[in-house]
């Protein structure tokens, strides 16, 4: 029990057709919050608001994926 920590990179891959998304945590629990933050659209949208990336009303988020 108490706090951890966990970090989140989406990179492109080594083609640059796509992105590799890693997630790592200092324990287990920090791994899985990860995991749990990214899996909610509005947590994703507001990441990228924090980010200063554009977001526009009513536009779905693909910030994973291909970009063929």
């Amino acid at each position: 029990m108490g706090e951890d920590y966990a970090t989140i990179a989406l990179l492109p891959n080594v083609t640059h057709d796509g992105s590799v998304l890693i997630m790592q945590g200092l324990q287990q629990e920090g791994t899985e919050a990860a995991g749990r933050f990214l899996a909610d659209p509005e947590n994703r949208r507001q990441l990228l608001v924090t980010l200063g990336l554009q977001v526009q009303e009513g536009t779905p988020l693909k910030i994973f994926g291909s970009r063929r």
